[in-house]
């Protein structure tokens, strides 16, 4: 690893701020929570419906450039690096996909309790209302903003040839500004620490409940011990990923999660209630797409129940915080294919792949509920996330073991590949100067695997709450929003002058 071709500035300051906030958290947890929330209060009231609008805008113009004349222009040379498959899978098993895997069995409780538009609780409406909350805020409201944020990188990355796959330097070539400019390494460092609380927040989620999966299968008690080295395992399977790279690792890795989380969710709905959990999905989908702007949109002004600030709001800000490292890792893989292909991957490969995950397992339990046959709802608020999918696995027809194992399986290889495109991101923020073929130090990636490991190993042994890096970081990815929309209205000029030069090529050959 060439330490000159590391940006040492950015790392360094990046490291110090998020250890600055968890030691704030283990010194002084009281006074720190207080502080948090007040900054997540201020940001859901301040900037919480300018965010929706955030949202309609991100989807209208993804397709809007997925659809115009900017859609047909290829990003690097040559074919494709991945196959459609590879390419979609990679994205999904990146984007948010162990948090959608843990909350695809145990979600829809939320909806079916507590639902929104004045729809009366555990009633036929709010069983069938749900699902298309699930799907719109796992789907449209969460998959533009990546796609959104991506394209001004691919064009500068691929067609301006600007060495370097940072915002940074984005923003300096947009701006004219000078190179390693304040507002540039500014931007890096809200990317590194807005990636580092999120994904801290990831193994937050995903390795309490594969504990509890540990728990059940070899006997062992769930405790710190056994969440460490849970931990550790996913940090040595994404960290050899990250060493062997994207093609012979991620890409295998994501190949595989795939291919599992396909029969997994296919079993789930053969030896099923498959009838009605196709129902379910279908009616759930019909919803979402007829009242995309009525969910969207709905604040509740005159009774403010708060549903919007706590989901809409909420994944709004999660998918703002994951924009920026989605962005840079869907560049990187997108060589060869055109801006059409890019944005409709993206945007209707993620939401279809998590309208599938969310209607089955959600629909496998929630017809457990409506039937009587378990009460998933009970499970759930008197034992937690990890017995209700136990308990939602046990209606299967298959040994109950062998059911919990593939599950763990596949909650790990999800947590492991997200965690994977975080520190390729990381790494290529890092790294001073990055071509369309190169790929950040196999040691650097490393770096950054320990570190995303460290950080919610060290605030789980103090008793600190994850739930508090992960506002922070939600608050602190607000300033994206703003920043993805003037980047992608600046970078139209790229857009013009990339089809201007093909127009003068073209009638230059036809002359010739």
């Amino acid at each position: 690893m060439k330490v000159k071709n590391i940006n040492l500035e950015i790392t360094a300051i990046s490291i110090v701020i998020i250890f600055a906030i968890a030691i704030s958290l283990i010194i002084a947890p009281e006074q720190s929570l207080n502080a948090i929330d007040g900054l997540f209060n201020f940001v859901s009231t301040v900037f919480g419906t300018p965010l929706l609008w955030f949202s309609l805008a991100a989807t209208i113009i993804c397709f809007y450039f997925a659809l115009s004349r900017y859609g047909k222009i290829t990003l690097g040379d040559g074919e494709p690096s991945y196959s459609l498959f590879s390419y979609i899978g990679m994205m999904i098993c990146a984007g948010l996909a162990s948090a959608s895997v843990y909350f695809s069995f145990v979600e829809w409780i939320f909806f079916y309790t507590s639902p929104a538009l004045g729809i009366e609780p555990m009633s036929a409406q709010a069983a069938e209302w749900a699902p298309a909350y699930s799907f719109s805020y796992w789907g449209l409201f969460s998959w533009p903003p990546f796609a959104l944020a991506a394209l001004p990188i691919a064009i500068s990355y691929y067609k301006r040839n600007n060495e370097g796959l940072r915002f940074s330097v984005v923003c300096e070539d947009l701006f004219n500004l000078k190179k390693n400019s304040l507002i540039g390494r500014i931007i890096d460092i809200l990317f590194v620490v807005t990636t580092l609380g999120g994904l801290s927040v990831t193994l937050g989620l995903g390795v309490p409940l594969i504990s509890s999966m540990f728990s059940f299968i070899f006997g062992v008690p769930d405790n710190f011990t056994t969440q460490v080295i849970i931990v550790i395992a996913i940090a040595v399977i994404f960290s050899l990923s990250s060493y062997i790279g994207l093609e012979k690792g991620m890409r295998r890795i994501s190949d595989a999660n795939i291919y599992i989380a396909i029969v997994f969710i296919m079993v789930l709905l053969i030896t099923g209630p498959t009838v009605f959990i196709l129902k379910y999905t279908t009616n759930g989908f019909g919803l979402a797409a007829q009242n995309y702007l009525r969910i969207l949109l709905w604040t509740d002004p005159v009774n403010n129940s708060g549903f919007s600030e706590r989901w809409v709001i909420f994944y709004i800000c999660f998918a703002v915080a994951y924009a920026p490292l989605m962005a840079l890792f869907i560049t990187k893989i997108s060589k060869g294919r055109t801006i059409k292909e890019m944005i409709l991957s993206t945007v209707l490969g993620g939401t279809l792949g998590y309208i599938a995950l969310f209607g089955i397992n959600g629909g496998y339990g929630m017809h457990a509920q409506v039937t009587g046959k378990m009460d998933v709802v009970s499970l759930y608020n008197e034992s937690g996330a990890g017995e209700t999918v136990l308990g939602v696995l046990s209606m299967l027809p298959l040994p109950l073991k062998l059911s919990a194992i593939v599950f763990t399986i596949m909650l790990m290889l999800f947590l492991a590949t997200s965690l994977d495109s975080a520190s390729f991101s990381l790494a290529a923020t890092a790294t001073k100067n990055l071509g369309p073929d190169e790929n950040p130090s196999p040691m650097l990636r490393l770096f950054w695997c320990l570190l995303l490991a460290l950080i919610p190993l060290g605030l789980m042994f103090a008793g600190a709450p994850l739930s508090a890096i992960q506002t922070v970081c939600l608050a602190a990815a607000t300033p994206f929003a703003i920043v993805s929309i003037v980047f992608i209205f600046k970078s139209m000029k790229w857009l013009e002058e990339i089809i201007t030069r093909a127009k003068n090529n073209k009638k230059e050959s036809e002359m010739a």
